[in-house]
This record gives structure tokens, C-alpha cells and sequence, in this order.
């Protein structure tokens, strides 16, 4: 979940993260019929609320507001989801906020096995880049920068892996239950569309 001072934004996002797990295959069209594994970036913009309109996605991911929100909120998220395989690849979408405000960057994953049960299975994600934005240490290489805040479970935890990285550098690890939020807030401006690019695969 996100950390932000508002107790909306809290209440929010607890029904996000219920939410998101029951829509993750509607949304991304995943077959059952192996184990599945998706890396996943949401933008929030619900603090300040900037609405977002969805751009174009890379071959193979998909990009969606989260349709199964009520109250006008479904318009200020966006989830990119791409499926991760055991091999490197790169996701690439866009959006477009409606107004100036701040906007929030968080990390994801959803797995499930052969028979469509839902796993705490693990990706890796690095080199994430926002074209044009500031946006520091998205390749993880400072495994004591304050840029990110790592979700930690009693029995696991995400955590920013040395050398696990796509050019043996670093990358961090993530799975549903430890996701990963980037710990500044984006400044958005209204209609500049935003690029993001990220490299994700399965964790060994």
C-alpha cells in the first residue's frame, strides 16, 4: 500500500489492493492454463485527484484506469500489466494527467499457478524511467537510498536484490503481498503525457 498522511487515501487504497487481485486477470486476458506471472506499475492520483487518461501500451502488456472503482476514483488510477517470463523484457506505456497535482508510483505483481491459484510468486523489476520527470534511483543501484519503501511481511519481504539486476546491477524484488512505493510524490502537469518504461522478469 501506499503511505500518504490522508486517511481517504488509506481507506482507498486497502479496496484497491482487494480489489486489483480480483480484476488482475480480466484485465491483463491471462490463460490458466500454466503458472502466470505478471509485473505490474500503478499510478495513483487520487490524493490531489488527478484523473488520467490511458495511453498507448508495448506489444503483449496492457494499460487500464481501474474500472472497478466507484465515486469518480477509477479514472485517477492507471495499471500497467505485462507478463513476466524467466528472460528480461521490456514494458513501455503512457498516460496523460487531466490537471497539475501529484501522483503516485507504486510496484506490483500477481502470480498464479497451473490451476489458477493465486501465489505469492516474485518478480524483479529494474531501470524503470519516466521520460522527462524526475525520478531517482530506478535502477536500484543505491540499496540505501529513501527513494523506495519496501513492504515487509513477517515470513518475506521485498528488498532491493545486488546483482540481481538486468546488467548485473541491482533490481528490486516484489511479489502481491511486498510491493514496492516509490517514497516521493510524481509532480504531473495537466495534459503532458507521461512515458514509462521498465525492464521486469521472474525472480530465480
Amino acid at each position: 500500500m501506499l503511505y500518504h498522511s490522508t486517511m481517504e487515501l488509506k481507506i482507498i487504497e486497502r479496496a484497491i489492493m482487494k480489489r486489483i487481485l480480483m480484476a488482475a486477470v480480466m484485465l491483463a486476458g491471462l490463460s490458466l492454463s500454466a503458472a502466470s506471472y505478471q509485473a505490474k506499475i500503478m499510478i495513483n492520483g487520487i490524493s490531489d485527484g488527478v484523473k488520467m487518461t490511458k495511453g498507448a501500451c508495448s506489444a503483449g502488456g496492457s494499460v487500464s484506469n481501474a474500472t472497478w472503482l466507484k465515486d469518480g476514483n477509477n479514472e485517477k488510477i492507471i495499471i500497467a500489466s505485462f507478463p513476466a517470463e524467466r528472460e528480461w523484457k521490456k514494458g513501455e506505456f503512457s498516460f496523460t494527467p487531466e490537471k497539475d497535482g501529484k501522483i503516485y508510483l507504486q510496484l506490483l505483481s500477481w502470480a498464479a499457478d497451473d490451476k489458477g491459484k493465486v501465489m505469492n510468486g516474485w518478480v524483479l523489476i529494474d531501470d524503470i524511467t519516466l521520460a522527462g520527470i524526475a525520478f531517482e534511483n530506478g535502477n536500484f543501484d543505491n540499496e540505501d537510498s529513501s527513494s523506495w519503501r519496501l513492504k515487509v511481511m513477517p515470513d518475506f519481504k521485498a528488498e532491493i536484490v545486488e546483482g540481481a539486476g538486468r546488467d548485473s546491477s541491482n533490481a528490486v524484488k516484489i511479489s502481491y503481498g511486498c510491493p514496492a512505493d516509490y517514497a516521493k510524490p510524481i509532480m504531473a502537469r495537466a495534459g503532458q503525457a507521461i512515458n514509462v518504461s521498465y525492464w521486469y522478469k521472474i525472480a530465480p
